[in-house]
């Protein structure tokens, strides 16, 4: 009697001890030949891995609250292969995760290729890149999303926000005037998972467009829902080139080359500076006396964000920020402290193949 009352304990101790095994598993999720590598969690109630991406297909495509970004007919990615990432695995590139906001970052159609450029462009800098899908933790209990995003800082060595839709006013605390179609459910998602990556301090943060922004604020700035219809600049910013002033001294500064560069602007609305942020305004086109922020930097190195698009900029002006991220990601890989970042030295334009060098030769000393 003795026996079954110890083997029916032992029974339920190790049963637990799986259920939370699954809690602490991400999953590498490769749709097929060509496509991006996903990551996603795997809840505690799901034990197989490809249903746990069929159930994150499901819920994402089936909840009414995502109908405007995510519809029913959309056609994503098949299960393919699904494995549990295996922590233990030695890293010979520095890993970067990008944050996709869009369904079509999740699409089939070969007509997409938002989410392939920048993973290419990621890739020929020397990352290995993997793409954290849109409200990847849907689903999850508050226990299993907080772990979920404990581990995307503890096995990834950056992160990167793409460029998108509008940011809910919600998360700035505003009234929805000027903005456009938005999503509160995928933005506080996303918000979630750039906070949490920013308190770990164990890698850079690096945002574009619309990334830009929603760190921005998620980090304590607010926004200005639509320029054209809040302030007096007259530039187009939705669809133009404009040149910027970016701050000298600052990592943007060294890794464009100069403090007076041309941008290419595809944006209406702009962050509003607080000064209680993390986040440094940087970089800043002026526009009949306004000021229009245009990059940001975390006071200890940690965060760059632009609201231009350099992955869509030749190498002359914006293109070699991407290759940049990488190294910066590199170096602070290899750094392995949380101790401050020193600040940058004044530059003046950056010799071309210095860049990479001199990111390194910063952080290091």
């Amino acid at each position: 009697m003795r026996r079954i009352r110890l083997s029916f304990i032992t029974a339920i101790f190790l049963a637990l001890a799986c259920g939370r095994a699954y809690a602490d598993d991400l999953l590498l999720w490769a749709p097929g030949l060509g496509q991006p590598q996903f990551v996603l969690p795997r809840p505690t109630s799901v034990h197989a891995p490809e249903n746990a991406v069929k159930k994150f297909l499901n819920r994402i495509t089936h909840d009414v609250r995502l109908k405007n970004i995510i519809p029913p007919n959309a056609n994503l990615q098949p299960v393919g292969q699904v494995q549990i990432w295996d922590p233990q695995t030695l890293a010979l590139k520095p890993r970067v995760a990008v944050l996709a906001n869009q369904w079509q970052d999740l699409s089939t159609d070969p007509q997409n290729v938002r989410i392939k450029r920048i993973v290419t462009q990621l890739t020929l800098a020397g990352a290995d890149v993997y793409v954290i899908p849109p409200v990847a933790d849907l689903g999850l209990n508050r226990k299993e999303a907080v772990r979920f995003r404990k581990m995307l800082s503890e096995n990834f060595d950056s992160l990167l926000a793409l460029g998108g839709a509008d940011v809910d006013p919600s998360l700035y605390h505003q009234a929805k005037t000027h903005s456009g179609e938005t999503n509160s459910i995928r933005d506080i998602a996303e918000s979630r998972i750039i906070k949490s990556f920013f308190a770990s301090k164990r890698g850079p943060i690096f945002g574009i467009c619309r990334g830009h922004q929603l760190c921005a604020v998620s980090l304590g700035h607010q926004m200005i829902q639509d320029i054209s219809q809040e302030t007096k600049a007259d530039i187009d910013h939705r669809d133009s080139g404009h040149r910027i002033q970016i701050e000298e001294g600052t990592l943007l500064t060294s890794i464009i080359g100069s403090s007076d560069k041309w941008v290419n602007s595809i944006h209406h609305q702009a962050v509003l500076p607080r000064s209680n942020s993390a986040l440094k305004v940087v970089a800043k086109s002026i526009d009949s006396g306004e000021v229009v922020v245009e990059g940001l930097e975390s006071r200890d190195g940690r965060v760059l964000t632009v609201q231009f698009h350099p992955e869509l900029m030749d190498e002359e002006h914006g293109a070699p920020l991407i290759p940049a991220l990488v190294e910066y990601t590199k170096a602070f890989r290899e750094k392995k402290s949380n101790a401050p970042i020193p600040k940058l030295p004044k530059t003046e334009k950056c010799p071309k193949g210095a860049l990479q060098r001199a990111l390194v030769r910063i952080i290091k000393e």
